[in-house]
């Protein structure tokens, strides 16, 4: 699928750059071949000027004149084929380029952690990929524009010292100066805009959390409160500094052909007006004119470039982070069911107390484990960690006495049943989310909503299993929609299933024949909860607070003992 793998490599602007060349050297080279010609064509009607000006004029002889017009119309009909396999060839360069970049990078953040999501955020996020989309811009403007514009500019420079060796040493030191100064002003617009894609970065982060709590901000009144927020995040100073830069630039760039003039002038005083012949100068001018004109098209493509660089790194910093790999770990046997944590800290940002500290635990095969405790205590975090979203810090996440680490986190990621605190259903039908990846016939589906106790409700509706479910999943109930993603998690026969607040809003009578009917499947649970239905039947009962745990027993055990747990049963049993 791509150019050449991204995976276990360091990502950068270099190795994008051997992306483009790979698998297309021949059409880059046959670029840059209709590039030189179209450039070598482009130098017929200077040439011709100073023929003119040298020998037909002053001899008057109209047949010279009469064959260089044909000659003149001959090139110019012979450019047009060239200009289209110009064209041809930078359409097939630029277009299968982008699409490598852009799988390879796709792939490639793909397969990064998921707390990278976390970290970005996903306002950030959008932004950066979105910029996947526009690969095809750097490539167009750096190696396809810049490369005709630098070669015509380059072989008219070369034939100014055909015609005069010092008038062309001093137009073309100046055309350097001005050449670095225009690059330096883009330096300053790239810098300028990689501070603005940060910061406009920042505020699509912040207005997507705003987007998606605007419920909550209704029901509080503070839509203003949320807009002065927004409008802190928002800042114009980078954007203002971004704008000058680029206005600098463009002075600049509309400014070359006067100082081009200027600088053949002062040219032609310093050497002498009478070492210089009128067909000469005629040439020199019009060869100078096609080099001013190279010149001004580099300067304006590479300006460009510069400026759409950061907006490609910020997509790419994405893909810098170290994918999730299963080359040369452990061949991952079908799991028996036990789970541990041996000695595990973990803590998402450098600096801040341990969201879990010390953690150790044991879950034998077939065992239903609950944990409960304060909100904020680690629950959601030991899932996270058992998923192998989060790296820790110390200790190791052990299945079948085998670290996490050690062994193919995809394969043991499809061993599991797992339904978060956020879970969502997919727009589709109800059959479809009930059988998730899983290929399942009629049959089997109507079993595993008989599972979590939804048959009743699908054969009640007037579409069956057929019925759409929308991306807000708004027609069904809070419990029909836990009902569903229990039902998706359990569809492929899971070894072991991880339940984190996935019945909070299930009725008593369908959260005890769910538990009956996972009880029967005989596959490890373990379910992170508050609501004391769902853990007062586990066999154990971890309670954990500020990362360790401070209690384990069955429901009456701790219950006897007057603890932590004890208090918190105590107030939904009022």
């Amino acid at each position: 699928m791509f150019s050449r793998p991204l995976v276990d490599e360091h990502i950068d602007r270099r190795t994008l750059g051997h992306v483009v060349v790979d698998r297309r050297a021949s059409a880059i080279a046959a670029y840059v071949g209709w590039a030189a010609l179209v450039a070598a064509t482009g130098l017929a009607v200077p040439f011709a000027a100073g023929v003119v000006f040298g020998s037909i004029v002053p001899h008057q002889d109209r047949t010279r004149l009469w064959f260089l017009l044909a000659a003149l119309v001959i090139i110019a009909v012979a450019k047009l084929p060239v200009q289209l396999a110009l064209a041809s060839a930078r359409t097939r360069v630029e277009t299968t380029a982008a699409l490598d970049i852009q799988r390879g990078l796709w792939g490639r953040i793909l397969l990064s952690p998921v707390a990278l999501v976390r970290r970005v955020g996903a306002g950030d996020m959008a932004m950066r990929l979105s910029a996947l989309e526009m690969a095809r811009d750097p490539i167009d403007q750096t190696i396809l524009s810049v490369l005709p514009n630098l070669l015509t500019g380059l072989l008219a420079g070369l034939v100014l010292f055909h015609y005069d060796l010092q008038l062309a040493a001093f137009v073309l030191a100046i055309g350097l100066v001005v050449l670095g100064v225009a690059l330096l002003l883009a330096r300053s617009a790239a810098r300028a805009q990689e501070e603005v894609e940060t910061a406009t970065g920042s505020v699509n982060g912040f207005l997507f959390q705003v987007l998606v709590a605007i419920p909550k901000l209704r029901v509080a009144a503070a839509e203003s409160r949320a807009f002065l927020a927004w409008a802190e995040h928002f800042t114009t100073a980078v954007g203002q500094r971004l704008l000058r830069a680029s206005a600098r630039q463009l002075l600049l760039i509309a400014m070359i052909p006067t100082l081009g003039s200027l600088a053949l002038f002062a040219g032609v005083a310093l050497v002498g007006p009478d070492q210089i012949g009128v067909d000469v100068f005629v040439a020199f001018q019009t060869t100078y004119t096609v080099f001013i004109a190279g010149v001004t098209g580099s300067i304006a493509a590479a300006g460009t470039a510069l400026q759409a660089g950061p907006t490609l790194d910020r997509a790419v910093e994405l893909a810098q982070e170290p994918a999730e790999l299963s080359v040369g770990r452990a061949e991952q046997a079908p799991l028996r069911g036990a789970v541990a944590f041996a000695g595990v800290t973990f803590r998402y940002l450098p600096g801040t107390p341990p969201v879990l500290d010390d953690l150790t635990f044991r879950v034998e095969p077939g065992e239903l484990v609950a944990i409960t405790g304060p909100s904020g205590g680690g629950k959601s975090t030991v899932m996270r960690m058992l998923l192998g979203f989060e790296q820790p810090e110390q200790g190791s996440v052990l299945f079948d006495e085998q670290t996490l680490s050690s062994l193919d986190v995809g394969a043991v990621r499809r061993q599991l049943g797992v339904v978060l605190q956020d879970g969502q259903l997919m727009p589709g039908t109800v059959r479809q989310n009930l059988a998730g990846t899983a290929v399942l016939t009629d049959a089997e589906v109507w079993e595993v909503a008989e599972l979590v106790a939804l048959a009743d409700d699908i054969r009640a509706m007037p579409m069956g299993m057929d019925t759409v479910v929308t991306l807000n999943a708004g027609a069904f109930s809070g419990g029909q929609r836990q009902r569903l993603l229990i039902g998706r998690a359990l569809a492929a026969h899971p070894r072991i299933l991880l339940l984190d607040e996935a019945t909070s809003a299930l009725d008593n009578i369908a959260q005890r024949v769910i538990t009956h009917n996972l009880a029967d499947l005989g596959m490890t649970r373990i379910v992170a909860a508050h609501r004391l239905s769902t853990i007062v039947g586990a066999d154990r009962i971890l309670v954990v607070d500020l990362g360790r745990i401070v209690e384990d027993g069955t429901y009456d055990e701790l219950m006897g003992r007057g603890g932590m747990f004890h208090a918190l049963a105590s107030r939904q049993l009022l």
